[in-house]
């Protein structure tokens, strides 16, 4: 409503067990591998349900922002930028 956008979005990077949290651009604002007591992620919907986030934002039909996400997970797993764009 009013032109409002979503001002964050939560990402659980495919395979990983990381979330990382950003903004439109694909910034990363926040990043974590949440664990349980037992050191797993935590249930939250479950490993099928976060493969399932993924795979949404994975096949968005906007490229570009695809594309910044996986750098954005590769950036949160990784390191820097550039031990990412290593990584590869």
């Amino acid at each position: 409503q009013f032109g409002a956008r979503t001002a964050f979005k939560l990402v659980w990077c495919r395979g990983t067990g990381f979330a990382a949290l950003l903004d439109d651009y694909a910034n990363v604002l926040s990043h974590g591998k949440p664990t349980s007591a037992r050191g797993e992620p935590p249930a939250m919907g479950g490993a099928r349900a976060r493969e399932q986030s993924w795979r949404v934002l994975d096949e968005s039909k906007n490229a570009s922002w695809a594309s910044r996400w996986r750098a954005a997970c590769d950036e949160v797993q990784y390191g820097s930028k550039a031990e990412a764009a290593e990584a590869e």
